[in-house]
């Protein structure tokens, strides 16, 4: 079981750069929204031998995948446990699954499709959300539908006001901007507005920005809204390629609990699966993939600046892919090292630009830097981070490079990311947590991108509490959320006086079991009634100043249990920022308190008691509540 659930995580892993967004009531003579979708998001055609259309991209495996998600273990069990103890194998063998799944995916070495293989046509009169929600077959689970959809739904926008920009995933950047370029003026001429409104989303974003540098000065752009665009690329080809993966396991599985939405456990399930699985297995799959997508140009134009010279020598021929490398340099050459300025030039223009980022995760594949899990804080936004799992030093203010205005604080409150050397770092929103690009799944996600896009509300980071520069994931998969009652989430001040968590569950009830606080001497006081229906918030209360600990940082844990099923005790972590006056020698501050106030090691005996006690209790009270659960009367 646990086997066969590596190759539902490495088949994800393998074609999992997707895209969207949300927004506010607009009236019906808004600009056109006009959405750019991730990588491999569209759907690709190809004729039969009876000269029909029929589809080649996207399989329906991924299509389906949060349905066959939580089967396919069990289906293909028998399969996985011959190769149990050859990942290698079972990677090759995966990757015939795909070439099976999508055989006229393969282009030639000059960057053609091999087959003739077209994407739907860009016909605005039939690629708006009106004339899509009239068709008979829906795009399943790409999340530009799920996207367009919401904003329609919501009157943020009407539906025949809304354009997806359909592509073909294997070409360049360069091309593809191109052929965006095109759409707009058609878009333009149809809905006989002057300005169009962008939302690019991961590879989308980085079209939509090839687009600006090239053709900003057709003025038909009033915002450009990117939702973690891979303006600098990514390790992700460079890491395939080589067969030099290595396989980030707790993030890969968050984010598949995160897809399927069904609460489940993966962590849990898989947590004596050795890592080194995952990574032989998709190093299996080096071979295959060089033959399946080597000459795709996106594989280059996702490639980050670090290893496109190494990965176009090894992989491509000077003459034969002259055109791929043509193209490819100068994404590389010209438009990556020139972000910033264009962005800059963009907003000096009129144009509105905001930039939605994801942070706090490990590489996918490999690698030390900070990032969404697909891609580096860095090659999304400019901004410099700690490596993953550091933290900058108590008191740091940040470098300044981009904005040096003191009276802005743009270090997160994990530590992690220095905002002020970003390409805009007052347009520049951070999710700690949130993986690349699922921010459909997340409420504040879905706002923040509805206010970018769909509302002149927020100008800057700096127009909203509700809506600050660093925030935490609300993913419901992660069962709970917390903020203070009176700052900004992720920060704690003298003006806070409970802390309040929610239960994020769409389907189980949950009990908090503790709440514990490192770097301050503070306890929380949890109320007698701890167990919270989904959607449910628990205020509590707290002893001790927060202000008054020698350290600026402080996270505070959550331990808690579902009740509509079996589960084990999980916890959850939450990183803060202290607000208050620092000493001037910031470099000799230490944390007052490592340890987890309520957890009883170095604890006086009698407190220590009281603590064993209450937890006594806490397993008394989530066993009466697991007795009278839906999940204990099944068992019976």
């Amino acid at each position: 079981m646990k086997k066969a659930l590596c190759l539902l995580l490495s088949l994800v892993m393998v074609f999992s750069m997707t895209g969207v967004a949300f927004a506010e009531k607009t009236d019906k003579n808004e600009n056109p929204i006009i959405i750019i979708p991730g990588f491999m998001q569209t759907t690709l055609l190809s004729e039969n031998e009876k000269g029909e259309a029929e589809k080649v991209w996207l399989p329906d495996f991924f299509e389906k995948l949060d349905i066959i998600g939580k089967s396919l273990p069990e289906i293909l069990l028998s399969f996985v446990s011959a190769m149990a103890d050859k990942p290698e194998k079972l990677g090759t063998e995966l990757m015939e699954l795909i070439n099976d799944l999508a055989p006229k995916m393969v282009c030639n070495p000059d960057g053609t499709s091999v087959h003739p293989v077209f994407h739907l046509e860009n016909d605005p009169a039939k690629r708006n959300m009106a004339f899509i929600k009239g068709e008979k077959e829906k795009p399943g689970m790409l999340a530009y539908y799920t996207f367009a959809n919401y904003i329609c739904e919501k009157g943020y926008a009407d539906a025949d006001n809304v354009f997806i920009f359909e592509y073909d995933g294997r070409m360049d950047a360069l091309f593809l901007a191109e052929n965006l370029r095109d759409f707009i003026k058609d878009v333009k001429a149809y809905t006989g507005k002057d300005k169009v409104r962008l939302f690019g989303v991961s590879y989308g974003g980085q079209i939509a920005e090839t687009y600006l540098h090239f053709y900003m000065n057709d003025n038909d752009v009033e915002k450009a809204v990117f939702n973690v665009p891979s303006f600098g690329g990514t390790n992700f080809g460079h890491r395939i390629l080589n067969g030099s993966v290595e396989f980030a396991l707790d993030d890969v599985m968050d984010i598949i609990e995160s897809i399927t939405g069904s609460d489940t456990e993966f962590n849990r399930i898989l947590k004596d699966v050795d890592p080194e699985f995952f990574s032989r297995t998709l190093n299996g799959i080096t071979e295959g993939i060089r033959a399946f997508a080597k000459y795709w140009g996106s594989v280059y134009s996702l490639t980050s600046v670090e290893y496109y010279d190494e990965l176009k020598n090894q992989f491509l021929d000077e003459k034969e892919s002259a055109e791929i490398i043509r193209r490819n340099d100068i994404i590389h050459y010209e438009v990556m090292p020139k972000v910033g300025e264009t962005l800059r030039k963009c907003i000096d223009e009129g144009i509105y630009i905001a930039v939605h980022a994801a942070s706090g995760l490990q590489l996918a594949l490999g690698g030390e830097e900070n990032s969404d899990l697909l891609l580096s804080v860095k090659d999304v936004t400019g901004a410099t981070t700690t490596l993953f799992g550091e933290r900058y030093k108590d008191g740091y203010k940040g470098a300044g490079t981009a904005c040096s205005d003191k009276s802005h604080n743009h270090i997160s409150p994990s530590g992690e990311v220095d905002a002020s050397t970003a390409y805009l770092p007052e347009n520049t929103w951070f999710v700690d947590g949130q993986h690349h690009a699922m921010f459909q799944y997340e409420n504040y996600g879905l706002n923040l991108a509805a206010k970018t896009l769909c509302t002149d509300e927020l100008k800057d980071v700096h127009s909203d509490p509700d809506y600050p520069q660093f925030r935490v994931s609300d993913n419901p998969h992660r069962g709970v959320y917390a903020e203070f009652d009176n700052s900004t989430s992720g920060f704690i001040s003298e003006k806070d006086g409970a802390f309040i968590i929610e239960n994020t569950y769409k389907n189980n009830k949950i009990r908090i079991l503790s709440v514990t606080v490192k770097g301050a001497d503070v306890s929380f006081d949890l109320p007698f009634k701890r167990t919270l229906s989904p959607g449910e918030k628990l205020k509590v209360g707290f002893d001790g100043d927060f202000t008054k600990a020698a350290s600026s940082k402080a996270s505070v844990k959550v331990k808690y249990v579902k009740l509509d099923n079996i589960s084990h005790i999980t916890d959850r972590k939450f990183d803060f920022t202290v607000l208050k006056e620092y000493e001037n020698d910031i470099d000799n501050l230490t944390v007052k308190n490592e340890l987890y106030c309520g957890d009883s090691s170095g604890m006086p005996v009698l407190k220590r008691a009281a603590v064993t006690l209450i937890n006594i209790l806490d397993i008394i009270f989530v066993l009466i509540d697991f007795i009278g659960s839906d999940a204990f009367r099944y068992l019976l």
